[in-house]
């Protein structure tokens, strides 16, 4: 009996396929803490249209780095959890009465967006200085992830919202940029 002759190439090539295709899957499916979010700030009365450009961005590079994997993937959650901050605060604080006519309502939501932004800037580069390696890797991308997930909520507010919570993540990451870099 003649053995038939395997292509290891092409089974090679299938496996690798099979392998890439499962690793788009989980990264996917991983992505789900997203959803949740994107859920809350349309439950919380931000408009679809204002929402869908940061979700989609958050997704975009969410999933990209959970299938990277490593210091990346890692990172994705830390910065949900990070922007999840500046979105449920601003969504409160416009629920919170007070005088919010004539644009008065930056006189409250505005610093409540920028301080937010500046604890969640905090948070991300703390998680990233406790990493032993990649910890540049995790500061980027948690602070890439929280921004467009703060901004989710803070579009409430309109841009200015949005630049507020930016320059205060800007602000309380700032000093650990330094160290990050050791």
């Amino acid at each position: 009996m003649a053995r038939a002759e395997i292509d290891l190439a092409a089974v090679e090539r299938r496996a690798r396929i099979a392998y890439e295709r499962a690793r788009w899957r989980r990264a996917v499916l991983g992505s789900w803490p997203l959803a949740v979010l994107v859920a809350v700030c349309i439950s919380g009365g931000v408009a679809l249209p204002r929402v869908l450009p940061f979700a989609l961005a958050s997704a975009v590079v969410g999933i990209a780095c959970l299938h990277h994997g490593r210091e990346h993937a890692r990172a994705v959650l830390t910065g949900w959890i990070a922007g999840s901050l500046p979105l449920v605060v601003s969504l409160l604080a416009c629920r919170i009465p007070h005088a919010c006519m004539a644009g008065t309502c930056y006189r409250w939501c505005m610093p409540a967006c920028m301080l937010a932004g500046a604890l969640a800037g905090m948070w991300v580069m703390r998680r990233a200085l406790r990493r032993e390696h990649g910890r540049i890797h995790h500061a980027l991308v948690g602070a890439a992830i929280a921004t467009l997930t703060g901004a989710m909520g803070c579009m409430a507010l309109g841009i200015g919202g949005t630049a507020g919570m930016l320059a205060g993540l800007a602000l309380g990451s700032a000093p650990a940029w330094v160290l990050a870099r050791r």
